[in-house]
């Protein structure tokens, strides 16, 4: 089982819009983002 992945950007903002782009097609939405982090649910 995985608690947790980190993956590392050197431009934040560009990558977020990335990610909720992408993964709002599998219904999955950012929980919260303070600063230069963003945290995902897990799939279940």
């Amino acid at each position: 089982m995985i608690g947790y992945v980190t993956i590392g950007t050197k431009d934040f903002d560009n990558t977020v819009k990335f990610y909720d782009a992408l993964l709002v097609t599998m219904g999955i939405h950012r929980l919260w983002q303070p600063g230069h982090m963003a945290a995902l649910p897990s799939s279940h």
